[in-house]
């Protein structure tokens, strides 16, 4: 047998070893009696957050979430629910118990950062990658742990009973967090779950799941496949810049006619290599301004793209603008399509 058909071979073993591991554990897990998770966040999926990881499904190198998408990332270990930026952590946004239980340890000594590398390296040599957090023990085995809280929201202690959507903290932006977001773990026994499969981490894409630990509410409202997300678009008046971008994405609700340029931007997670980013700004008539399209040339986790006109000429005129982004992903079976858009007003 060739060097590829041994390497498929050891790949197929080992991800048949991971599932024959999940089914042992879940043997002794049907008695437990897994909790039904809550949603955790105030805030409304697919609007104003997003599921932008999940836990990583693949076993050993290389990574997968559990429908053999891309959002995810290599040993990845939980579900991160991002904020659309830093100014939403500030208003803020409340964090609850997914399940009733005990508070079993808390953390809130960690200032909020702004992604910097320095920042996420600190954390992580301190074995502190989480920041700020909370950990909550639902007894029989589970618990669920939630990260990177915003500093000085935590409202619990160990030992503390909790309810079931009981606020307990702030999403943040402390620990080993490269965006503003919610980091949730759910473990069983020691062993990371994943919530959308009650399966062990890196148990195998493919693997049949053992179902779904949301409660019917919460399931309902999940994404049905692995999709790209644009969790913002918007005007400038000049090409914008990512970090600024971070921290706060609203866009322009109005530029003079004046203005130097008219720039259309979007921020997109989970791309993949053959997704198609496409712009389209239509004027006061109805009547197209500016297009351009950008093929996505490799798998990438997060994205920010800009494109727009100059106004050397004056075509600028006062009136209603629509800006449009679209992402296109072209599969065996359909077309994927994710888009949003945003008006601008242009006055004299």
């Amino acid at each position: 047998m060739g060097a590829e058909g041994q390497k498929g071979r050891s790949g197929g073993l080992i991800r048949l070893a991971a599932a024959a591991a999940a089914l042992a554990l879940w043997a002794g897990a049907a008695s437990a009696g897994p909790p039904s998770l809550v949603w955790p966040l105030a805030c409304t999926l697919g609007e104003d957050c997003w599921i932008v990881h999940h836990v990583d499904a693949v076993p050993g190198p290389g990574a997968g979430d559990f429908r053999c998408g891309s959002l995810t990332y290599d040993g990845h270990k939980g579900t991160d629910v991002a904020l659309r930026d830093r100014a939403a952590m500030f208003r803020p946004v409340a964090v609850s118990a997914a399940a009733a239980g005990t508070v079993k340890a808390v953390r809130d000594s960690h200032a909020d950062h702004r992604g910097r590398e320095t920042d996420i390296r600190a954390a992580m040599a301190a074995g502190e990658d989480c920041g700020n957090g909370v950990v909550i023990d639902h007894g029989e085995g589970w618990e669920t742990q939630y990260c990177h809280l915003k500093s000085g929201s935590v409202r619990v202690a160990p030992g503390m009973a909790v309810a079931a959507g009981e606020p307990i903290a702030a999403a943040g932006q402390s620990g080993a967090a490269e965006f503003a977001h919610l980091h949730l773990s759910v473990r069983f026994q020691g062993r990371e779950i994943d919530p959308f499969t009650a399966l062990p981490l890196e148990s195998g894409c493919r693997t049949p799941a053992q179902g779904m630990l949301w409660s019917d509410g919460v399931a309902a409202r999940l994404p049905t496949v692995s999709a790209p997300i644009l969790s913002a678009v918007g005007f400038r008046q000049a090409p914008p810049v990512y970090r600024a971008l971070q921290e706060d994405a609203a866009s322009h609700a109005s530029l003079s006619r004046s203005a130097p340029a008219l720039i259309l931007w979007g921020m997109a997670f989970g791309l993949e290599t053959g997704d198609t980013l496409a712009f389209r700004i239509t004027g006061p008539d109805g009547v197209l301004v500016h297009r351009q399209s950008f093929r996505q040339e490799r798998n990438q986790i997060r994205r920010m793209q800009f494109t727009g006109r100059r106004n050397t000429t004056g075509w600028l005129t006062p009136g209603t603008y629509t800006g449009t982004v679209r992402i296109e992903r072209t599969g065996k079976a359909r077309t994927l399509v994710r888009e949003r858009s945003v008006r601008l007003r242009v006055t004299d």
